[in-house]
């Protein structure tokens, strides 16, 4: 039921429309010697004559130097590319990544991302999108571990290479569960609930990613913060940022003006957005682990962090774009077995999305399967003789199910 009533609502979005009918003109042609020859695609330790054997049940082809994803095609497609480590350091803080590839970061002692279809294809969609519009919003949805959060890192980078503006929230079921007790009751909208620990998180991760800008994106108004301190409007965003992390009381008030202040400033053209969310069907949770001072649990609603959160996926803003994913790990209810955008959202998440363009992230496919297992190889991840041979090959693909999460935790003790 779901395809259909995607369908029939997206029709009247043009831009959506047209992307779409773009889309769908890409083709997956294989790898030329061309590509080989011009050194955008290489492997270590082989030969033309290796590469061209079609009898071989993989390629060995595994990474290309190419490290802009502006330029990444669908010829690029199943080959990893390595994120420079300034970039890295600017735009994936440790606090903005999932556990696992941190750690991933660490053992190979780089940053790299496979090129896989979904990716390409939402950032096809922004290379023909109409800006004059309200953002497109986009949802990577998948079984668990197929690799949604990694393909939405691939469009981040691929957003901040074109100087947009990021506002990254990596896991929206993180901020609830993370520190529950570390909350205080708002002063600004009585009854409900600030977490300035969260806020300041959040604020970092923000200052990190986009400092470069934020010095040229000014306030449009005077803000009151306390008795004591207040900004002037024409002061620049940076300056709010600043406040939000010295003084984190007022964390979660400055992030709420921030957010309003950059969606005026992509209105007018000052710069382009993009808003990333990672497991967005956390922000409609019927209740959190967070509770009231009665002991009550309360709902995302009473979390001003969140609502501020929310609001950026309204209609009323344009000149930017919306990536998110879903996941289903869910806060109380237990994982669902389901992992469709409508199962995960429930109705007020999928309303609040409606018009969006789903992307499935499915399991790997047999030529991508073998290009990871080429590159665990060439990072010595795994070491055993016998994995490394056809047959052991073939036995990890089969235990794995082409599924990229698990394939990573049975190789780890090889």
């Amino acid at each position: 039921k779901l395809k259909p009533t995607l369908a029939n609502k997206m029709a009247s979005f043009v831009p959506i429309r047209s992307s779409l009918m773009s889309i769908s003109k890409l083709v997956r042609p294989t790898i030329s010697f061309k590509s080989i020859k011009r050194g955008d695609i290489y492997r270590y330790g082989s030969t033309d004559a290796a590469i061209s054997s079609s009898s071989q049940p993989f390629s060995g082809l595994f990474r290309t130097k190419e490290s802009n994803p502006g330029r990444h095609t669908i010829h690029h497609e199943s080959l990893f590319y390595t994120i420079p480590s300034e970039t890295m350091q600017k735009l994936f803080p440790p606090s903005a990544l999932p556990n696992y590839f941190t750690s991933q970061i660490e053992t190979f002692n780089e940053a790299s991302l496979m090129i896989r279809v979904p990716a390409l294809e939402v950032i096809n969609y922004m290379k023909i999108a109409n800006y004059t519009q309200p953002p497109i919003k986009y949802v990577f949805y998948g079984n668990r571990g197929t690799g949604k959060t990694l393909s939405m890192l691939h469009v981040i980078h691929y957003c901040h290479s074109q100087g947009w503006l990021i506002v990254n929230l990596p896991n929206c079921l993180n901020v609830l569960k993370r520190h529950p007790t570390d909350i205080v009751p708002a002063v600004s909208y009585p009854g409900k609930i600030d977490q300035p620990r969260e806020a300041a998180i959040w604020l970092k991760i923000f200052r990190s990613n986009n400092e470069s800008i934020l010095n040229d994106l000014l306030t449009t108004a005077d803000y009151q913060w306390s008795k004591r301190e207040s900004s002037e409007a024409g002061r620049p965003l940076l300056e709010i940022v600043d406040l939000g992390l010295n003084r984190p009381r007022s964390a979660c008030d400055v992030v709420e003006v921030l957010l309003n202040e950059i969606k005026l400033s992509s209105c007018r053209g000052k710069t382009r957005m993009l808003v990333a969310f990672d497991s967005v069907n956390g922000l409609f949770e019927t209740l959190t682990p967070i509770k009231h001072e009665d002991h009550s649990r309360a709902t995302i609603d009473e979390l001003t962090l969140m609502t501020s959160f929310k609001n950026l996926l309204n209609n009323d803003w344009y000149n930017g774009a919306v990536v998110s994913s879903v996941s289903q790990n869910n806060v109380f209810r237990g994982p669902f077995d389901k992992h469709t955008p409508l199962s995960l959202l429930q109705k007020e998440g999928f309303d609040r999305l409606d018009p969006f363009v789903p992307v499935l992230v499915d399991r790997y496919s047999e030529k991508e399967v073998h290009s990871c297992l080429d590159y665990y190889v060439d990072r010595n991840w795994i070491q055993s003789e016998g994995a490394r041979t056809h047959d052991g090959r073939q036995e990890l693909v089969a235990l794995s199910d082409h599924n990229p999460r698990l394939l990573e935790k049975l190789v780890a003790p090889l």
